[in-house]
C-alpha cells in the first residue's frame, strides 16, 4: 500500500540531503513536499522527525539557534502529518509512534 503525505520543506530538504529513504517526490509546494510513501517509508520519516523533534534543546551543538528552531518546528510537523496519515491508512491512533508488522 502506497500513501500520499505533505512534508514541510525545511525537514523535507534536510531528510532527502542525508539520502533516507524518503518515497517517491511528486511536488515541491511552498506549504509542502508531496510524497508517495511505503509503510516502511513512512516509519523512517516518522522516526527521523522524532529524533529532530527538540534539535533546539540543549546539548545540541546549534541549540537555540534560529535554523535549530526552525527545523525542530518543521521536524514536529512533519511527525504530526505522517502520524495522522498511518493512523488513517491502518486505523491506529495518532499517537503510535510506529506500526506493528
Amino acid at each position: 500500500m502506497r500513501m500520499h503525505v505533505r512534508i514541510p520543506p525545511v525537514f523535507a530538504e534536510d531528510h532527502m540531503d542525508r539520502d533516507l529513504p524518503s518515497g517517491t517526490l511528486i511536488d515541491r509546494g511552498p506549504k509542502g513536499w508531496l510524497f508517495d510513501c511505503t509503510r516502511e517509508e513512512l516509519e523512517e520519516w516518522l522516526s527521523d522527525a522524532d529524533y529532530y523533534s527538540d534539535c533546539a534543546a540543549e546539548g545540541w551543538s546549534d541549540a537555540g539557534s534560529p535554523e535549530a528552531l526552525g527545523m525542530q518546528s518543521s521536524a514536529r510537523a512533519t511527525a504530526k502529518r505522517v502520524r495522522a496519515v498511518l493512523a488513517f491508512a491502518f486505523k491506529l491512533p495518532e499517537r503510535t509512534a510506529v506500526m506493528p508488522h
